[in-house]
């Protein structure tokens, strides 16, 4: 019998509360990496999605495997970002995944490569511009690629 044919049963007591990884230094695979850019082109950014691939825990202390967390690394100059601060990001990205500093500009050299991670909870928060509503979530610390 497959869980197609499970269904039925005990949905009403299934909690729809997804876990989340607790705060930690973790490993984890560069699963995928894409330049993007806003609608507007004002604003580019790495898009990163890592997964887990050492054993991590929930904020209960469960054990945790496999789970995803997705980071943004900012490559636009503005307020809060200076080329420094980017460039430092991005060295600290590739000591952490390569172990050095050459640069991939077709980027499909990382996917796949480990390292060790620091991962915060985020707080709730809102986007003043568009009104969206973030939850609370598991995100790569700053500063937090860890170097090999």
């Amino acid at each position: 019998m497959s869980i197609f044919d499970k269904l039925a049963e005990g949905l009403e007591d299934q909690s729809t509360v997804v876990p989340k990884l607790a705060p930690g230094i973790y490993d984890f695979k560069l699963f995928s990496i894409e330049k993007k850019t806003n609608e507007a082109g004002t604003f580019e950014w790495l898009a990163m999605g890592l997964q887990l691939i050492s054993e991590g825990e929930d904020l209960d202390g469960n054990p945790m495997s496999g789970a995803f967390v997705n980071h943004m690394l900012g490559l636009t100059v503005n307020d809060y970002n200076s080329e420094e601060d980017i460039k430092r990001e991005v060295a600290c990205f590739l000591d952490c995944f390569q172990g050095s500093r050459d640069w991939d500009e077709t980027l499909e050299s990382y996917v796949g490569l480990e390292g060790s991670v620091k991962i915060k909870l985020s707080k709730e928060r809102t986007n003043k511009n568009t009104g969206d509503v973030y939850p609370e979530a598991a995100e790569v610390a700053r500063n937090g690629f860890i170097a090999k």
